[in-house]
């Protein structure tokens, strides 16, 4: 909450900067996600490393101020919470009371994913250019035969992105738009086993947005 607090109040210090026109819209996203990542094993110190691909779908929520020479400041926002991957395997782990063979079955969600972002227009075209700054918490919820859990981590994230704006008739507009994000690195320890383990992963998501709002 105090990251969003932050953003939103530098949102509005650019609103009082140079304020000519604001817009207010969802988008309806495509994410391709790619993860990779290792984990470490406390009691053995062994090591295993995987890569994962998924995709998803997700609904945004944005808000922008457009100056007089159609430079965009905006803050989006992905209400609720968003599945990001899943995955099952069964895994045999080493614990200090025996070797045992478990299933594990683990998925990622986003939640308050919230991007800071201006796009800058192309000259002489309706084509622009983005470039952005947020963060977002990456909760794990995991059935995992060891009894372990994982816990919860606030990522940054910085993101790139190229889009063509078209205006409707009403003050209306729609967008299309595809983007290139990276997160930092995630790294999570789990609890409530003594198969103790450490995960850390790098996650890059490319997303297809089209968007729909309306200029007041």
């Amino acid at each position: 909450m105090k990251k969003l607090t932050l953003l939103i109040s530098a949102f509005a210090l650019m609103i009082t900067g140079a304020l000519a026109e604001v817009n207010l819209g969802v988008s309806a996203m495509y994410l391709d996600v790619e993860a990779s990542g290792k984990q470490k094993l406390k009691t053995s110190n062994l090591e295993a490393t995987k890569t994962h691909s998924d995709d998803a779908m997700a609904a945004e929520l944005f808000l922008e101020t457009v100056n007089s020479d159609g430079l965009v400041l905006g803050i989006a926002v992905i209400p609720g919470e968003a599945e990001i991957g899943s995955s099952s395997e069964s895994r045999t782990d080493k614990l200090t009371s025996g070797t045992v063979t478990v299933t594990n079955k683990a998925a990622a969600e986003f939640s308050n994913h919230t991007t800071l972002y201006t796009n800058i227009p192309l000259r002489g075209s309706d084509a622009y250019v983005k470039l952005g700054l947020g963060f977002v918490n990456v909760k794990s919820t995991e059935s995992l035969g060891t009894g372990a859990q994982y816990g919860d981590e606030n990522v940054n994230f910085g993101t790139i992105g190229l889009g063509y704006n078209r205006t409707l008739d009403n003050g209306l507009f729609a967008r299309v738009e595809g983007s290139y994000s990276s997160y930092e690195e995630i790294s999570l320890n789990s609890t409530g086993s003594d198969a103790v383990s450490t995960i850390t992963a790098d996650l890059d998501v490319i997303t297809a947005r089209f968007s729909i709002g309306k200029t007041f």
